[in-house]
């Protein structure tokens, strides 16, 4: 019996230890599959999150205006952190089946992290273009990415149902070894082990009825066993409990991840049946409606309100793209400021009257809304939000208002509140609708712009319709009057016969009045030329004994200077007008186009005339429109001699009183507010003029009265000069006068003038080839430290000669003078002490370049100051003439303070 009962004892030993090896298999599987597998799927959706994260991170423009150290803290943050996620990963995933997705994993984040690295630099430079490309390639690498975690995921979760349900499989094995255990045990020990049989089949009857409710799928909460020895079933009981703990932490992760799966199914399902519900919706207020009595009861929503933006300026509904910047710049401040938001639709409105239908951008929670483009959450909102039923009035417990936005614009802002509390699958549906109505919207309103122009097609079409019906009546008409004019062309044939003789006769009249034009204007033009060439050597000698800075002259000398000095100015002036008349006449003076700037022409009239003015005792104004542009294209030079024209005349003819210059704009027929011309407008309280002479003052040689130029002086050409001038430049010059009140004189300009004026060209000026122009009235002071140096002037001008000889010999200067270029390198190669050359741009038939090459080649004489002085006539360009050698190319007419300047500046050069 003995033998026996220890064979049985070795027998349940035996037995009992297999199914302690079986149940311990069983509970080291399941220990992998809840402390590995989920935690490796832990992992990837902790990775998942994280990299989420660094994407909304990218995108958020509050990211952008941070600086680049805080920039590159936050993004090292989650950058460790999504590095600890992956690292983690791999270290829980070693040697398994999934190994080759975890290196595609790797393949791909490191392809997204190479992205966002672009994202932060695109940053970084402040490069908008290249931010938008950079961040759609991170936006297709994530998805790629986040593709290869959820296959992943995937496989764990197949893995994991498939150890599970080998799990099931191993406890009913083991029952089934169990049971057998048991029957084996009762047949083979009999009555000797009747207690140890109680004993153990009370222990087994527990396990077999908690595993029956396990095997019965109660999810809920699954049954421990109560271990209540240290045997083999204590362990068995105890494997059996931790099965359990670990079987029902699964059961909740599955539902919970089940529950989410089917809240994102039901999500993209409503996001579609709204996405259908918008077909045939032809305006924004319905598209409103529909959205908000759809969306509304799905969220739970008790209050609905939809806010379009609308451009004040523009009247219409929609944001077109005009607006509403998210740079932060003055233009997109103010642009924002003018737009508003105008309700278009409510769900469940309560009546109040209090509420408001429009909001300013930045106006309430609405306008606050649009202007940060960011959701605005209430929590129990204060008094104040109210919704009411036919039985009740509550405060909402929350509100929630949120911006839809397309490209980055505000189109709409929907307000929704509810009396208990969004969850957060309704705030999820109401990001995901928002995120898509922006285009639904952006649809609508192009449809609407197209209704709107197809409308106004048709309109048109209608009308065009009804035009062609009275022109064909109007055709009909003309086709009457075409025979009557027909009947008079016949008549009209004669009278051009009779027409063509007379202008055959007036033809040949007006040839030979242009030819004697044309000698005249060259009798004149020949005249003045040879008139100021001595004149100017006149004037330049008259003036030096003017000054009389010897002092040899007596007073009564001097007075008599100053006398033919003033003669010979106010013949120069006469000639002046005379070769313009002449000039305008033959048509050979141009104007040059060029970019005047009004307030240059006032600075030159204040500086030249207000003196002149204050020297009678005028009042001199100048007033300018705020409307005149700041610059128009025609002749500065030109309308600078009219200006001068009429203020002289204005000044000379004033007693007393006051001279006002104005700048306005004016039209064709008057003044305007959008006039095309620019007015110069010269009033004097002068003697005025008599109407019926008011037309005649514009002709050559006339003035108002015969005794105005006895008393006043004048010639009579200065006003018909101003005219032709005027219209040369494509304008004119009206009077307006009172005979003792004064007269009001405009130079009228056009603005857009400047495709009908010439380029720049030359024409005769017929000054002098040598000639130096008026004076200045001021002393020239004495070249200290340079007297007695020596100067050769070349010229074959004997007059322009005399007079510079005259010039430089008053300021203590020693001049050689040598009418050609031979005489001149004799004195040269002669006196080694001249120290600078004046020379004209031809002499003697010879150019200066040729004549500077062979001084420049003269022993010691490759550094010698040259200035040669040109006129617009002459054949050399002046920049040549640098290139040649010239030190100073002096334009003529030359005044004496230039000639002083350069000779200054040279011979100081020579002396360092």
């Amino acid at each position: 019996m003995y033998a026996g009962f220890c064979a049985l004892m070795l027998l349940l030993f035996v037995m009992f230890a297999l199914s302690f090896n079986l149940v311990s298999d069983l509970n080291r599987e399941q220990w992998e599959i809840v402390f590995v597998r989920h935690e490796s799927r832990h992992l990837a959706d902790e990775l998942r999150t994280q990299l989420l994260a660094v994407s909304r991170m990218l995108r958020d423009p509050g990211f952008r205006l941070l600086n680049e150290r805080e920039r590159d803290e936050r993004y090292s943050d989650l950058r460790r952190q999504v590095l600890v996620a992956m690292e983690s990963l791999k270290l829980n995933d070693l040697e398994r089946e999934t190994r080759p997705l975890l290196v595609d994993i790797e393949v791909h984040f490191s392809d997204y992290m190479d992205h966002v690295g672009e994202v932060l630099a695109a940053i970084q430079t402040g490069d908008e273009a290249r931010l938008a490309g950079v961040l759609a390639m991170e936006s297709d690498s994530l998805d790629r990415l986040l593709q290869v975690i959820v296959s992943y995921a995937s496989h764990l979760d197949g893995e994991l149902a498939a150890a599970i349900g080998q799990t099931e499989r191993g406890l009913r094995i083991v029952r089934l070894f169990v049971i057998l255990v048991f029957f084996m045990i009762v047949a083979t020990a009999g009555s000797t082990v009747v207690l140890i049989i109680r004993k153990v089949f009370d222990s087994l009857g527990s396990i077999v009825s908690v595993m029956n409710n396990l095997a019965l799928g109660s999810e809920e909460s699954i049954q421990r066993l109560q271990v209540k020895s240290k045997d083999e079933l204590g362990v068995v009981a105890i494997a059996y409990n931790r099965l359990a703990d670990t079987l029902e932490r699964h059961i909740r992760y599955e539902r919970s991840y089940q529950k989410e799966i089917e809240e994102q199914n039901w999500v993209k399902t409503t996001i579609a049946e709204i996405s259908t519900m918008y077909q045939g919706v032809q305006d924004t207020k319905t598209l409103a409606s529909r959205l908000l009595g759809k969306l509304a009861p799905l969220i739970g929503a008790s209050y609905g309100a939809f806010y379009m933006t609308e451009d004040p300026v523009e009247g219409g509904q929609g944001n077109d793209g005009k607006g509403n910047g998210a740079d932060g710049s003055d233009d997109a401040t103010a642009c924002v400021q003018e737009k508003v938001l105008v309700r278009m639709a409510v769900y469940a409105e309560n009546g109040q009257a209090g509420t408001k239908d429009t909001f300013r951008f930045g106006e309430g929670l609405v306008g606050q809304c649009a202007v940060e483009r960011q959701t605005i959450e209430l929590k129990e909102p204060a008094e104040g939000y109210s919704i009411r039923t036919s039985l009740l009035e509550a405060t909402p417990a929350e509100v929630i208002i949120m911006p839809v936005e397309y490209e980055g614009k505000v189109l709409a802002v929907i307000e929704f509140a509810t009396l208990t509390a969004f969850s957060p699958l309704h705030r999820l549906l109401l990001q995901e609708v928002v995120s898509n109505v922006g285009i639904t919207i952006r649809s609508v309103l192009g449809q609407m712009r197209v209704q709107k122009l197809l409308a106004d097609s048709q309109a048109l079409t209608e009308e065009l319709q009804s035009r062609s019906k009275e022109l064909q009546q109007q055709q009909n008409e003309l086709l009457r009057i075409n025979e009557e004019l027909e009947e008079q062309y016949r008549s009209a044939e004669l009278r051009s016969l009779e027409l063509q003789s007379i202008k055959a006769e007036l033809e040949e009249k007006a040839r030979l009045l242009e030819q004697n034009s044309r000698y005249r204007t060259e009798f004149l033009a020949n005249m003045s030329h040879e008139l100021r060439t001595p004149l100017n050597s006149m004037l330049i000698l008259t003036k030096i004994l003017y000054d009389n800075e010897e002092g040899r002259l007596s007073d009564k000398q001097v007075e008599y200077a100053e006398a033919i000095y003033s003669s010979a100015q106010r013949l120069l002036d006469l000639i002046n007008d005379i070769l313009d008349l002449s000039t305008l006449e033959s048509g050979k003076m141009n104007v040059q186009r060029e970019t005047v700037s009004v307030d240059a022409l006032l600075h030159f009239a204040e500086r030249m005339f207000k003196p002149l003015a204050d020297q009678k005792q005028l009042e001199f104004v100048i007033e300018k429109s705020g409307d005149v542009p700041e610059t128009i294209e025609s002749d500065s030079q030109r309308i600078m001699q009219v200006m001068s024209n009429l203020l002289s005349n204005a000044i000379k003819f004033t007693e007393r009183g006051r001279i006002s210059l104005r700048v306005t704009l004016a039209c064709r027929n008057g003044r305007n507010e959008n006039g095309d011309l620019l007015a110069i407008a010269v009033q004097d309280t002068g003697i005025g003029i008599p109407e019926d002479k008011q037309s005649i003052i514009f002709e050559a040689f006339q003035q108002a009265d015969g005794t105005t130029s006895r008393k006043y002086g004048g010639t009579g050409l200065g006003l018909s000069i101003s005219r032709n001038i005027a219209e040369l430049l494509g304008g004119t010059v009206t009077v307006e006068s009172r005979e003792g009140e004064g007269s009001t004189f405009t130079l009228l300009l056009p603005l857009d003038h400047a495709d009908k004026l010439p380029a720049k060209t030359s024409y005769p000026d017929m000054e002098a080839a040598a000639g130096l122009m008026k004076p200045s009235d001021e002393d020239i002071e004495s070249m200290h430290g340079l007297a007695d140096a020596t100067v050769l002037v070349i010229d074959d001008e004997v007059r322009n000669v005399y007079a510079l000889i005259a010039l430089l010999e008053a300021h203590r200067l020693n001049v050689l003078y040598a009418e050609n270029a031979q005489t001149g390198m004799a004195h040269l190669l002669q006196r080694p002490e001249i120290a600078l050359v004046l020379m004209d741009v031809v002499v003697a038939g010879r150019n200066a370049t040729d004549i500077i090459g062979e001084i420049h080649a003269l022993p010691e004489r490759a550094e010698l100051p040259i200035a040669v002085m040109i006129d617009e006539e002459s054949p050399t360009d002046p920049a040549f003439l640098r290139e040649a050698g010239a030190s100073e190319v002096l334009e003529k007419p030359v005044t004496r303070e230039q000639a002083l300047d350069v000779i200054r500046t040279w011979l100081a050069r020579e002396r360092e």
